[in-house]
């Protein structure tokens, strides 16, 4: 997340000449490529869990701000770390220490967010595959939208503390990056450990996620279309895979850095080039989350299609002319009928629910798709 250590040296390093133009040029052009590339990722996944009106599943909007956090560290906390090491190394500008208080405290905030919404996610799933019962009854999608000013309050609370000099300082360090100088004292441990809070949640529900999910893996489920209570456990099965294989890349990044800060610390101080690597690193990190997530999710990648054939038939639907021909006319009346289907799919729930046949329809145990089911690849076998 950040150097977190009271061994690393401020404004000094063993290497006084420090890194070369070139070197400090390829980190910042592999960072701006990757929080680039990250921003287009979670801004897709971000349009696929953007929260509706008509959507009941208490999962979604926990999906949504995991994404919109992603986008966050993206798009403003790892940029500004770039530019305070390209200002003070490219630029030999003198950067006031005081402005670690700030950028540092907004960039570990976000990752907080980050790791707190993970530990809600991997609650929820346990919650939803060992007591399926309850799990209607009790977390409900309002208390999702109680659930996420707490995440901020204890995003706020592990942060605004050390900011103001309580438990630790923030430090700069001889390349323009910040850290987080613990104290001596219990607060100052305490600090320290605070991310690994989250990191244990989520690393205890996802051990119970691999045992209730791995059984299953190998089964082939045959459920009754009109049984939704069947049907809705097979979805969250579904999602909790999802949210497993997530949990498990973060993991792996997690464990690095923590093993990095705290066993290998002295690289901060013998070449603290190599610690600015680890930017590039956690962009990786945020950029293939939400891949992970619409690769795996069906629904996600609908609900993208869906926006992907409303933006385009917006673009190219024909204005209409006093003067049209007949083959304009017949475009036109095509061109309105796939927007009249695309804004009625555009209602769909993010449940994807099973189409239920009616016996007309049914053909080989195949059910035909209207234009609409068509435009949506929502139709499934039965």
């Amino acid at each position: 997340m950040s150097e977190n250590s009271s061994e690393i040296p401020v404004n000094g390093t063993a290497d006084p000449a420090g890194p070369s133009n070139v070197e400090i040029t390829a980190w910042m052009a592999v960072s701006v490529l990757l929080c680039a590339l990250g921003a287009y990722t979670n801004l897709m996944a971000l349009i696929a869990t953007w929260p509706r009106s008509a959507d009941n599943c208490s999962l979604n909007l926990l999906v949504f701000h995991l994404v919109a956090a992603n986008i966050l560290t993206l798009l403003v906390n790892i940029p500004v770390k770039v530019i305070m090491v390209h200002v003070k190394v490219t630029l030999r500008c003198l950067l006031p220490e005081e402005i670690c208080s700030y950028v540092n405290g907004f960039y570990i905030g976000g990752w907080f967010l980050i790791y707190w919404t993970d530990a809600a996610l991997a609650v929820n799933r346990c919650f939803a595959l060992y007591l399926p019962r309850h799990y209607m009854k009790h977390w409900t999608a309002s208390m999702n939208r109680r659930l996420i000013p707490v995440i901020w309050l204890l995003s706020a609370a592990c942060v605004i503390p050390t900011s103001l000099g309580y438990g630790g300082t923030m430090q700069m360090l001889s390349l323009g990056q910040c850290a987080l100088r613990s104290a001596n004292s219990a607060a100052g441990t305490f600090f320290k450990l605070a991310p690994y809070i989250p990191l244990t949640i989520t690393g205890v529900c996802s051990v119970l996620l691999l045992f209730k999910t791995c059984p299953r893996s190998r089964t082939v489920v045959v459920i009754d279309v009109r049984n939704w209570v069947a049907r809705d456990g097979v979805r969250r099965l579904k999602m909790a895979k999802t949210l497993l294989v997530t949990f498990m890349w973060n993991a792996v990044f997690n464990i690095a850095f923590g093993v990095f800060n705290f066993k290998f610390a002295h690289i901060h101080r013998d070449n603290p080039f190599a610690g600015l690597w680890l930017q590039p690193c956690m962009a990786l990190q945020c950029a293939v989350t939400p891949c992970i997530l619409l690769h795996f999710n069906a629904g996600y990648r609908r609900r993208l299609a869906n926006f992907r054939w409303r933006s385009t038939i917006i673009s190219y639907a024909p204005r209409p002319a006093n003067t049209a021909t007949g083959h304009s006319a017949r475009r036109s009346k095509v061109s309105r009928s796939l927007s009249y289907a695309v804004n009625a799919v555009g209602h769909e729930e993010f449940s994807m629910s099973v189409i239920s046949p009616t016996p007309e329809r049914r053909h080989e145990g195949r059910t035909k798709c209207g234009i609409a089911e068509s435009l949506t690849n929502n139709c499934r076998y039965i």
